[in-house]
């Protein structure tokens, strides 16, 4: 024989190496990977088949660490996000938590979301895209979602990243682009969506608003989405009530606060499905000014029309019913939240009809003041489902006690509002018995009318048997 073949070590038989390393853990797999070029390529494949977390994966295979440097800036090694797009170029999603600024890790993140051209969903904090990182991603061709996420979770960033937002996009920008979620200035998200090249093509916008506007500034918002936004269905403008958001301490004037005229806009959005406002007060909405707009919502299944109101000295300009011309024009409506007096309805004369929900989950009232909780339980038993469930208080509890603070609101509203939430408790537990009473008494009187218009046929047949007879 010329020369005798060399037999492979088993060590590096990729197929019994794939057999072993599925017996190891992550961390271990990772040592595994560091070993040699060869079991490399099998331990990452591996590792990767089941990663869900970049952080983790990261920390095991090229721990990073950050430094200061002279200037201040804190930084990571870039080589992670090259590292990134070498062996994870079919990335698909991307979530982003750091407590750091944007300007802090822009240069670092702007090279990581062009490399990642596979990229369809990205979770990033509050305060996070600058017009840099979003005309990036408007790049990226497969992009799908840009999402924000929860604040408590992953930090939010730094409010004057975006304070200026101002994102140049060239032609062909989000191609696919379907979910846009961004923080700024309502003016300048305005200028933003009415680029020629904005992605006019998504079907659901989140918009945080960095402080209150006036109402013409929201108003031209809604005119430029209802104008070119026509497969719109989903819209959350809000403003959070937060440590940090920039609140009067003196409620504003009726004529400075959105009304019907500043919603306008979006009646012609007949396919929305979702449309949620957050604002800080009160908005200058009537009763009559619902029953103009509900009619145009036939598809929408969410209203959340700023329930989380900072409490005034004046009650409310909405009362329980409030809740009618939805009931009668929306009847896919799963979830609905209003700021209204819980005391200010009158309930309708004995035996006069009311529209009823058909489909309503949540009932959500935030911080609407409420005195006493029979009459509110009685008239809302006549109109929803039993199994809703009826809510108040608000969505980030310490922050808008923060942000009462800073409103001035330290009198005893502040007091009422503890009391008002378990008055709508109450509400809660009660709306589902007075539900079912109501449910049984039309049961009895439809057997009891059924057995009348039984015994008055029987009666009307023996009457002809007898006719007949004779």
């Amino acid at each position: 024989m010329a020369s005798a073949q060399k037999t492979a070590s088993p060590i590096h038989v990729p197929e019994l190496l794939a057999l072993v390393f599925s017996h190891l853990d992550n961390r271990n797999l990772a040592r595994a990977a560091r070993v040699c070029r060869q079991w490399a390529d099998v331990a990452l494949d591996t590792l990767w088949h089941t990663v869900t977390d970049l952080r983790p994966l990261l920390s095991l295979l090229a721990p990073l660490t950050g430094q200061k440097k002279s200037t201040g800036r804190a930084t990571q090694d870039v080589r992670c996000h090259s590292f990134i797009v070498h062996k994870a170029p079919l990335l698909t999603k991307l979530e982003v938590r750091s407590h750091h600024a944007t300007h802090e890790l822009q240069d670092d993140l702007l090279p990581l979301f062009r490399g990642l051209r596979g990229l369809r969903h990205v979770v990033v904090p509050l305060y996070f895209l600058t017009g840099d990182l979003l005309a990036t991603l408007a790049e990226v061709p497969q992009l799908e979602t840009i999402e924000l996420a929860a604040p408590v979770e992953r930090g939010i960033g730094d409010s004057a990243d975006v304070q200026d937002l101002d994102a140049a996009l060239q032609q062909g920008a989000f191609p696919i682009l379907r979910t846009l979620a961004f923080a700024a200035h309502i003016q300048h998200a305005t200028r933003f969506l009415e680029q020629p090249a904005a992605p006019k093509n998504i079907a659901t916008l989140h918009l945080h608003v960095l402080a209150v506007d006036t109402p013409p500034a929201v108003h031209d918002l809604f005119s430029t989405l209802a104008g070119s936004y026509s497969r719109l269905t989903e819209l959350r403008l809000d403003f959070m009530l937060g440590p940090h958001s920039p609140t009067i301490s003196s409620p504003p004037p009726p004529d400075s606060r959105p009304s019907l005229e500043t919603l306008r806009p979006l009646a012609a959005c007949a396919h929305l499905k979702t449309l949620e406002i957050r604002w800080d007060y009160e908005l200058n909405v009537t009763e009559a000014d619902l029953s103009t707009l509900a009619p145009s919502w036939p598809a929408l299944e969410v209203l959340h029309l700023h329930s989380d109101a900072i409490p005034e000295h004046t009650p409310p300009q909405l009362s329980l019913r409030a809740l009618l011309p939805f009931a009668r024009h929306c009847p896919r409506l799963r979830s609905l939240a209003l700021y209204v007096d819980g005391d200010g309805a009158p309930l309708p004369p004995p035996g006069t009809p009311l529209p009823a929900f058909r489909a309503l989950g949540t009932l959500a009232f935030g911080s609407s003041p409420l005195r006493g909780s029979a009459a509110a339980a009685l008239f809302l038993s006549a109109l929803l489902p039993p199994s809703c469930v009826v809510s108040a208080g608000v969505r980030w509890p310490d922050a808008f006690g923060i942000a009462l603070d800073r409103a001035g609101v330290i009198d005893e509203r502040r007091l009422h509002m503890a009391e008002w939430w378990a008055h709508w408790k109450e509400v809660g537990r009660s709306v589902p018995l007075l539900v079912r009473a109501r449910a049984d008494e039309r049961a009895r009187v439809l057997a009891a009318a059924k057995d009348g218009a039984a015994g008055e046929l029987e009666e009307g047949v023996e009457r002809l048997r007898v006719r007949m007879g004779g």
